[in-house]
C-alpha cells in the first residue's frame, strides 16, 4: 500500500523553510558568525600543538612519573 495523493503525487513534507541556503544573505551571516566563535578555540588548539605547548602539556605528569620513580 502505498502514501500517495489521488493526483498521485506523494505526500512529502515541505522543508524548504529549513534550508539555510535559501537566502545567500542570511546564509553567509551564518557562516560568518560560525567562523568567528570559532576562532578562540582554534587558536587554543593552535598553541597546543606547538612544540612548546606539548613540552608544558606533559610537564605535570612527567613529574609526577620522575617522583614516583624517585628520580
Amino acid at each position: 500500500m502505498t502514501d500517495e495523493r489521488k493526483d498521485g503525487r506523494e505526500d512529502r513534507i515541505d522543508f524548504s523553510c529549513l534550508d539555510p541556503r535559501a537566502s545567500a544573505e542570511h546564509f553567509e551571516d551564518l557562516v560568518r558568525g560560525i567562523r568567528l566563535a570559532a576562532i578562540p578555540e582554534l587558536e587554543r588548539r593552535s598553541g597546543a600543538m606547538s612544540l612548546w605547548g606539548q613540552i608544558v602539556r606533559w610537564r605535570r605528569p612527567v613529574a609526577v612519573l620522575l617522583g614516583l620513580l624517585g628520580l
